[in-house]
């Protein structure tokens, strides 16, 4: 028992009071400043974390693409102390969010949201602040290691107690020594907050154990230290890897893996500004691949996707390091070629690349030839800025394409005119498809000897507020190219379809109804299934529907051709070639394709009394045609000598002036009324 009257009995209280309270405030404040370091490393660890998704996610938060963003921000998940993340953007809305499974939304409560540990890291964009991600992570862990620490200082405590009134009754300045020690060690860790140090062992007593755990605590500290500072360097590698694979993802077209739109535009902004004013000469070239839908449409698009590999492959062979190689999307690529000194250079350049680009390739055991449209456009000369660049480029490359394609051409102001020409076009249009504003003439078509009306042929026009009455040779091409024009020629047919029903029920004679398709309609518009609702919607006889397609619509592909034509016959409809003899006019696709009639182009029949050639080329089309028994339609008949000399040619039916002019529906109406008025009195 200890006696408090006693001087040794005070001196043991003495003792084991001053050294429990000098380790109970050494493990105190090795406690505190462990929590302090512990969640200071917290913090700049999610400071970290906040700071590497803010710079990752500046590009897409820019372009507001959303999936990439939470993407980024869903990276927190491998932090398991993350409670709850979020994105907002410069307007303060929340962008995007992550929240840790199984876990509730903080309350709004201040107390509670006191007790969570809050970054918040601007996203800043060229200078600006764009938005912020703001980081929530709980407490828990910093629990866990405060209670673990208290545990084991309230372990040594009782120890040091224990032993300090066994030893003190009789050695207390035998452990004075070693307890100054352990005391000074604490005091020097706390104070530099090194967990290297150890305390020395004076004996292999109680004391001598609570100097072995004061050590082993050092060390479980410093372990623990090492292994935060392992996992932050192992934590900031994973971030940093999965930065680059994001920016590459977002700088590089996927399939090619050259540079895409975004890249190019910036490393384009860049030349621009390293050229400056009154330095070197930049180009900028659009490359679209010809036709290149087809192959997706006959071989399917991973053959498109193998072609568009070796193409761009191609590319970077002929470019090298001259210049910069992009995807710009689809079958279209674009060059920039730096340190230009002259337009020769890029010229030159021009012919390799398309020398290069027709080659043949092989693809799935197939041999493939394609061909390219190019635009060129330098700076300064065509534009100071990326935009402007890259739009005369793409004029020139449309000017390309009109001059026959596989070829290129450079910028020229007169570019600039065309393309705000179709631009209004265009604009005129989209009114009319809009609003069916269009007009549709018809163009009798009469027998040669007794010019007796057969047929007519429906002839668009495009009325206009600005521009008048519009021709087809005015807008055909533009909506060909826009792929307007499939719309337009489901307008007109099923139009034509209704008026043709119409006189069908009013005239005692079958009249035909011949309506022209173009290519584009023919090739990708689901021409069959068009003309089977336009005859299910006017209840037309299909031996009353004619379709006029050009030679081109054969020539570029049998097999689909084929199928078309066969379907399209299978109906009941006739089937003509329009401006026969200007295009590929070949005897063995005749024998081959179900046609039933030939147009001769009025080109033929102008002159056909003075130039020897248009007479042969007349002649010779009759007599083909008579022997494939096929029907001729000449075009262009104008007077009495053109009709004599095609009568005596074999033609059976005439289009042109010397019957009739083009006309509105009400018109040729009434023409039809008058004139089997009169047949009807010659029977």
């Amino acid at each position: 028992m200890i006696k408090p009257s006693s001087i040794q009995s005070k001196l043991i209280l003495l003792i084991m009071l001053v050294s429990g309270v000098s380790l109970f405030l050494t493990a105190g404040l090795l406690i505190f400043a462990d929590t302090l370091y512990f969640k200071e490393a917290i913090n700049h660890r999610i400071t970290v974390q906040a700071e590497i998704i803010a710079e990752n996610s500046t590009a897409a938060l820019a372009f507001e693409d959303q999936v990439a963003v939470d993407e980024i921000i869903s990276s927190l998940r491998a932090d398991q102390n993350i409670l709850m993340a979020y994105i907002k953007n410069a307007d303060g809305q929340i962008f995007s969010r992550y929240q840790r499974k199984n876990s509730k939304t903080p309350s709004s409560d201040k107390t509670n949201r006191n007790s969570l540990i809050s970054v918040t890291k601007p996203v800043i964009l060229k200078g600006e602040k764009i938005g912020e991600i703001i980081i929530l992570s709980d407490n828990q862990e910093l629990t866990d290691q405060l209670t673990h620490h208290l545990q084991i200082v309230t372990l040594i405590l009782s120890m040091a107690l224990f032993i300090t009134y066994l030893i003190s009754r009789g050695l207390q300045k035998t452990f004075t020594r070693p307890i100054t020690h352990l005391a000074n060690i604490a005091r020097e860790v706390t104070h530099h907050g090194s967990y290297s140090l150890r305390a020395k062992y004076f004996s292999k007593d109680e004391l001598g154990n609570l100097t072995r755990d004061f050590n082993s605590m050092l060390d479980h500290i410093q372990k623990r230290d090492d292994d935060l500072e392992s996992k932050m360097l192992r934590r900031t590698e994973e971030l940093v890897k999965l930065n680059k694979k994001l920016r590459f993802q977002a700088y590089h077209d996927s399939l090619t893996r050259l540079p895409n739109r975004a890249m190019f535009d910036e490393q384009l902004s860049q030349a621009i500004k390293q050229a400056g004013p009154g330095g070197f000469r930049l180009a900028v070239i659009i490359i679209d691949l010809d036709n290149f839908k087809s192959i997706n449409d006959t071989m399917g698009h991973e053959a498109g996707d193998d072609m568009l590999y070796v193409i761009s492959d191609r590319l970077l062979n002929v470019v090298g390091g001259s210049g910069i190689v992009a995807r710009l999307g689809g079958d279209e690529f674009v060059i920039l070629l730096n340190h230009l000194k002259n337009r020769d250079i890029a010229n030159s350049l021009m012919g390799e690349i398309v020398d290069k680009i027709k080659q043949p390739i092989s693809i799935k055991g197939k041999t493939i030839s394609v061909t390219m449209s190019a635009g060129i456009s330098l700076y300064p000369e065509h534009g100071t800025d990326p935009i402007t660049l890259k739009r005369t480029a793409d004029l020139a490359m449309y000017q390309s394409k009109e001059q026959g394609r596989n070829n290129y051409q450079f910028f020229n102001s007169s570019m600039s005119a065309r393309a705000d020409y179709r631009v209004q076009i265009e604009s005129i249009l989209r009114y009319a498809l809009d609003n069916s504003d269009f007009d549709i003439l018809y163009h009798p078509q009469v027998t040669v000897t007794e010019q007796k009306i057969v047929g007519a042929e429906a002839l668009i026009r495009l009325p206009s507020s600005k521009k008048g009455v519009l021709m087809p040779n005015d807008f055909i091409s533009i909506a060909e190219e826009s792929r307007q024009i499939i719309v337009i020629d489901e307008w007109v047919l099923r139009q034509s379809c209704i008026d043709a029903q119409r006189w069908a029920e009013n005239i005692p004679e079958a009249v035909k109804v011949a309506v022209n398709i173009s290519v584009k309609t023919f090739l990708y518009g689901n021409l069959v299934t068009m003309v089977e609702k336009a005859l299910k919607d006017s209840r037309l006889d299909p031996k009353l529907l004619e379709l006029e397609i050009t030679e081109n619509s054969f020539i570029e592909q049998n097999s689909i051709t084929m199928n078309i034509l066969n379907a399209l016959k299978k109906m009941g409809v006739s089937l003509a070639i329009d401006d026969f003899g200007t295009g590929y006019s070949s005897l063995s696709y005749l024998k081959r394709f179900p046609v039933d009639i030939l147009k001769i182009d009025r080109s033929f029949i102008q002159d056909v009394n003075e130039d020897v050639d248009d007479t042969a080329i007349v002649k010779a089309i009759a007599v083909m045609a008579k022997s494939l028994n096929l029907q001729i339609v000449a075009e262009g008949v104008e007077n009495e000598n053109q009709r004599e000399f095609i009568e005596k040619t074999g033609c059976q039916y005439m289009q042109g002036y010397l019957f009739a002019k083009p006309m509105a529906v009400s018109e040729f109406e009434k023409l039809l009324i008058q004139h089997f008025a009169v047949e009807s009195t010659k029977q």
